[in-house]
């Protein structure tokens, strides 16, 4: 039918990531399940004219890690219309980002040998720089995440054995699903993988790069004394 499927060989098994959803997505309540005396981490992947912002938080509670995410995408992705005007407008993914440090204050990260309050904010800086350092500012703890192999491998082979093992929980959000079915994995080592999508392929994966960076974050240890928190 000349339509673009799911990537041939798929990332994780499959329903592996079906098992892991716990209740119905709400799109009222970003927050749902998580704990806001809790660390979070929020991976943050920001997109150009046609591509996907994407947002996930991750927060680690006892043996699993719960899935919450967000998304803005242009409704007419390369339309030769008039609505290729369509932008993304960072101030409203700002607010949201400042919506989330308010509601979990609880610190996640040392930065430069200085704990920080609220979540863990893990960006690629390629199109996120100067927000970056407007936020790190107004004192986010803003973590640099270049989309490099060194990074990005051991944190999808973190995301694979959570999902696998049956450590996630999430709540079914279609979009965040799409995108990791769209996943291209190339393997890399033993147990790892670039996540890629196919060649020539207009299929979105911003979800599946911000959840593998927020969850891979949501394993590290937070700062002695913070595990828990009351503001």
């Amino acid at each position: 039918l000349n339509m673009w499927v799911p990537a041939e060989t798929e990332w994780l098994p499959g329903g592996a990531w079906e098992a892991c959803q716990r209740g119905e997505y709400n799109p009222d309540d970003p927050f749902a399940g998580l704990d806001r005396r809790k660390p979070l981490a929020v991976g943050i992947d920001i997109a150009t004219v046609e591509d996907t912002t994407a947002i996930v938080l991750a927060q680690k509670l006892g043996d699993r890690t719960v899935i919450r995410a967000r998304f803005w995408q242009n409704p007419y992705p390369y339309s030769h219309s008039m609505h290729t005007n369509w932008k993304m407008d960072p101030d409203e993914v700002i607010a949201f980002l400042r919506a989330i440090r308010a509601a979990f204050p609880a610190p996640t990260v040392r930065i430069d040998d200085r704990t920080r309050a609220g979540p863990a904010f893990l960006y690629d800086p390629m199109f996120f720089q100067l927000e970056a350092e407007r936020l790190t500012r107004e004192g986010f703890a803003m973590v640099e995440v270049p989309q490099t192999p060194t990074r990005l491998i051991p944190a999808a082979a973190t995301t694979y054995e959570a999902v696998v093992s049956g450590h996630v929980e999430h709540d079914g959000n279609p979009t965040l699903a799409a995108h990791l079915a769209n996943v291209l994995p190339i393997p890399r080592g033993t147990h790892g993988w670039w996540l890629d999508k196919p060649k020539g392929s207009h299929k979105k994966i911003d979800g599946a790069r911000a959840l593998i960076m927020a969850v891979h974050q949501s394993e590290m240890p937070v700062p002695a004394g913070h595990r828990a928190f009351v503001a």
